[in-house]
């Protein structure tokens, strides 16, 4: 950690470094698997992007945990002054989007995965799917820890 910060963090956040920042990128980049939706680099041959919306039930567990984000942020957000309220909204979504996620994202605890979430039961249910029809997908989320 330590000859990593000396090597790189110091050099690329304080002195601006753009050498040592490439050449971090350059290590790293067989491992990190960060993409943009219209890289056309990921997958020259995929042919154009498919949308198509699937709704899913949320667990109870979910259900739970959406209502109580609610409990907890709507009388702080009603509360708020004008700068501070916007802030709040902006927390609050991102809050409902991991609880809709999974559990354990919005949580962050490392908990178990299975019979939890709706959204990731029906995501393996069409993997599965295309799977079995030999075909191939690709995964794109808003949050690297849900992919």
């Amino acid at each position: 950690m330590k000859q990593f910060k000396q090597r790189y963090s110091i050099a690329i956040e304080r002195d601006h470094n753009h050498g040592k920042q490439l050449e971090l990128q350059q290590l790293i980049k067989p491992f990190l698997l960060r993409r943009l939706k219209t890289d056309k680099t990921i997958a020259p041959d995929l042919p154009e992007k498919q949308e198509t919306k699937v709704y899913c039930q949320l667990t109870k567990e979910q259900a739970t945990l959406y209502a109580a984000v609610l409990d907890v942020m709507l009388p702080q957000i009603e509360t708020a002054d004008y700068f501070k309220r916007k802030a709040l909204i902006a927390a609050t979504l991102t809050k409902l989007k991991q609880v809709c996620n999974h559990p354990a994202h919005f949580l962050q605890d490392g908990s178990m995965l299975k019979g939890r979430s709706g959204k990731l039961a029906r995501l393996v249910e069409m993997l599965s799917e295309l799977k079995a029809e030999g075909r191939r997908a690709l995964i794109f989320t808003q949050y690297t820890q849900m992919g």
